[in-house]
């Protein structure tokens, strides 16, 4: 299951979801902040661990389905009540359009840092698309 290749930096890459953690503190969007720690925390539990052992373990199996239940669940709440008639809600839309493309589409192709990179930055514009919008959207 680990591959040299594609999975090389995802340990590295993970961190980039310290971004909307970041942002959610300093906007003061509390229910971003615990959404975004629970990815942050399942995800990067799950990559060091899969680099550590280099192969899936019962443990780490059992991980892999938390996180990915996790991602699933937190990425579409977060895109449904982010999404308004703004620039950043085209942006988030995009990158996670092309997520959903690297991940069932690519997967082997391409190395999973994408997919952390797209995921955090659709994060970040789904926390400004409800900032501007803070009178409607209840993550702020």
């Amino acid at each position: 299951m680990y591959n040299e290749e594609t999975d090389r930096y995802n340990y590295i890459s993970i961190n980039c979801f310290l971004l909307p953690i970041i942002s959610s503190i300093y906007y003061r969007c509390n229910l971003f902040l615990i959404q975004c720690s629970l990815l942050f925390v399942t995800g990067s539990t799950y990559h060091i661990l899969l680099r550590k052992f280099k192969k899936l373990t019962p443990a780490l199996k059992c991980l892999r389905c938390l996180d990915i239940i996790v991602v699933h669940t937190v990425t579409s709440y977060i895109f449904y009540y982010s999404l308004y008639l703004n620039v950043y809600s085209l942006i988030s839309t995009f990158c996670l359009t092309g997520l959903v493309t690297f991940y069932y589409v690519y997967n082997e192709q391409f190395s999973h840092s994408y997919i952390h990179i797209l995921g955090s930055t659709a994060i970040l514009s789904a926390i400004q698309s409800c900032n501007i919008n803070l009178e409607t959207c209840h993550m702020c």
